[in-house]
């Protein structure tokens, strides 16, 4: 056994934990059908991983971010040749939002046209919780209190056309495609993802759009700002 933790080392706590399983699985089947008189593994925990799954993803690299930025949907508006004809899709805009905010995918893709303020000296999404006035049934639910946030606006949202394109919106959301589905946050993910994957920087249980979350936080704190603001930003 101490042979078996050794070659174990250096591996993930998922991938650990998998061989645990498998090992215990075949001394627990000997044990019952009484080929050994006991089961030397009876009892050992699988180890314990604190971090969530989408926390262990990497930020995306320069070269990444070029593949995706600087890949035709963008650079030649290819997001354009689709079969519908409807306003700027939300794939077109979720990747540099997250980029320029550090906002989570379901708060980016549920905004409200009404919490986006663009008719003031600092543009800014206020990020909060919502309640239908007319039913008092909730509506949208952050994460937690500390998501509770307003984050401005960068001049690179800006300069790309951001401010025109909420405000020649004429509905509630700002992405309404997606928020009309009933599972906003897991449609949405499956798309982002197969883009991700067109742009060849998706890598499984690695790099997803969560990356681009811990893109924007880590090229922040490289750059010196101050961890009290960077947490008021990201909603840590």
């Amino acid at each position: 056994m101490t042979r078996f933790y050794k070659s174990l080392s250096g591996k993930s706590i998922s991938t650990r934990n998998k061989h645990l399983t498998r090992i215990s699985s075949v001394f627990k089947w000997a044990h019952q059908r009484k080929v050994i008189a006991v089961n030397p593994v009876e009892g050992i925990m699988t180890l314990k991983d604190d971090r969530r799954d989408k926390d262990k993803r990497d930020m995306f690299d320069r070269d990444d971010l070029v593949k995706i930025f600087e890949s035709d949907y963008y650079a030649k508006n290819q997001w354009r040749k689709r079969r519908f004809k409807v306003r700027t899709p939300y794939t077109f805009w979720m990747f540099p939002l997250a980029l320029y905010t550090g906002a989570r995918m379901s708060e980016l893709l549920t905004l409200r046209t009404v919490n986006i303020y663009t008719d003031v000296e600092v543009p800014y999404i206020d990020l909060l919780n919502e309640i239908d006035p007319d039913t008092g049934k909730e509506i949208k639910t952050l994460k937690n209190n500390n998501s509770i946030r307003r984050i401005p606006i960068a001049d690179a949202l800006i300069e790309m056309g951001f401010i025109d394109f909420v405000k020649a919106s004429r509905n509630a959301y700002l992405f309404p495609d997606i928020v009309e589905k009933e599972t906003t946050t897991k449609a949405g993910q499956k798309l982002l993802s197969e883009r991700l994957k067109m742009f060849g920087v998706w890598v499984k249980g690695e790099k997803s759009f969560h990356s681009l979350r811990h893109t924007f936080i880590n090229t922040a704190a490289s750059a010196g700002v101050d961890f009290k603001y960077l947490s008021a930003v990201t909603g840590h």
